[in-house]
């Protein structure tokens, strides 16, 4: 997927494996915190365990789904309001947890 983004759509891709929830938390209120004037639109993909409205960091601790993209709305985001915003999140509901997470940072003009 990271491939994909980055060579065919022209994507700045970053990618992270195995976050515990704080520093997901941290990771994307930095990325949600810079400035994105000069890009078009916004993709995130998170890969993880989850139960509803909810996904695990690498520590087995809970994130709101809602806390991640509230980080990105046009309040707190303000060099991303009016563009599209996308989240990919998969939260399998399984119990191996085998976790990994994935971001996907905007993409140039």
């Amino acid at each position: 997927m990271a491939r994909f983004f980055r060579d065919e759509l022209h994507f700045i891709v970053r990618g992270y494996s195995n976050v515990p929830a704080y520093d997901m938390i941290q990771l994307l209120s930095d990325v949600s915190n810079s400035d994105h004037a000069q890009f078009d639109a916004f993709v995130c993909c998170i890969a993880s365990h989850g139960r509803r409205g909810t996904l695990f960091g690498s520590d087995c601790r809970e994130i709101k789904v809602n806390d991640v993209t509230d980080l990105f709305n046009g309040n707190r985001c303000v060099s991303l309001s009016g563009k599209p915003k996308c989240f990919f999140i998969q939260g399998c509901r399984g119990d191996h947890f085998s976790l990994k997470g994935t971001h996907f940072d905007s993409a140039k003009k």
